[in-house]
């Protein structure tokens, strides 16, 4: 699962995070982590969308050098 924080170890503005689960039948999780900055950036990087039949994903962000206010971007997931 995925989801959006501003917890203290981001990289600035919204981060994108991970977790695990301890299993596909409990709600509990074992592992939350940042994705790191293939994706993450000093703005608020939002919404990831994963297609993992594809090895591709989506996010939106209002980095720098984008042309709105939330661009979406494509990322390759490997």
């Amino acid at each position: 699962m995925s989801f959006t924080s501003e917890r203290e170890d981001g990289k600035g503005g919204k981060d994108i995070y991970i977790a695990e689960k301890l299993n596909s039948e409990d709600h509990d999780y074992r592992y939350v982590y940042n994705i790191g900055d293939k994706i993450n950036s000093a703005a608020d990087d939002l919404y990831l969308t994963v297609y993992y039949d594809k090895n591709i994903g989506f996010f939106a962000s209002n980095r720098e050098g984008g042309v709105g206010l939330d661009d979406i971007y494509k990322v390759d997931i490997k």
